[in-house]
């Protein structure tokens, strides 16, 4: 049903709450998964259905910007581009994916590998990243300093934990096929 609603609606950023329900239809399905057979068979289809379309739609997701493509991309770097202190980061316009692998950096790398870099070597911050943006949106909520710290890095915190829970699957899931193999 809710693929059906993405088709027809057809999000222009990333649907959050979509990636959070896809994924935690995913990762218990792949933990029941592990936990079975060193094959899946005729018997596990029901398990595998939901796993398929589930990876299928996290997919699907994480190729979606992160930012709104009708938003100006004047100032922003592209992907790719080479790194100057005139544009914004390419962080301003990335996915998911892009986001995750930190496939945006290779250029800043690439020239780190080749001389010292220098203040017009880098990126201006990205938008949501400035100083005075930051300070009017801290000074605006309320509630207690660590409420207001959760609120304010709420997304960094959540990304990092999903992003640290994947690490620690991955490495279980192959700490588990090298004990199998002993």
């Amino acid at each position: 049903m809710e693929i059906f609603l993405l088709a027809i609606t057809r999000p222009k950023t990333t649907p959050w709450l979509s990636f959070i329900l896809y994924l935690s239809i995913f990762v218990p399905n792949m933990i029941l998964l592990f936990n079975t057979r060193e094959f899946p068979g005729q018997t596990d289809v029901p398990l595998l259905l939901p796993t398929v379309f589930s990876s299928l739609a996290i997919i699907v997701i994480m190729c979606m910007p992160l930012r709104d493509p009708r938003l100006p991309v004047d100032d922003i770097s592209p992907v790719f581009g080479k790194p100057t202190q005139d544009r914004r980061t390419p962080e301003d316009n990335l996915t998911i994916l892009q986001f995750m692998t930190v496939i945006w950096m290779s250029p800043l790398i690439a020239l780190g590998k080749k001389r010292q870099l220098h203040g017009e070597d880098v990126w201006d911050l990205g938008y949501e990243f400035k100083h005075k943006r930051l300070h009017e949106n801290f000074r605006e909520l309320r509630g207690s300093v660590i409420k207001r710290l959760l609120v304010a890095n709420a997304i960094d915190l959540i990304l990092v934990s999903l992003l640290e829970a994947l690490s620690l699957f991955a490495s279980m899931a192959y700490v588990r096929k090298v004990l199998r193999t002993y």
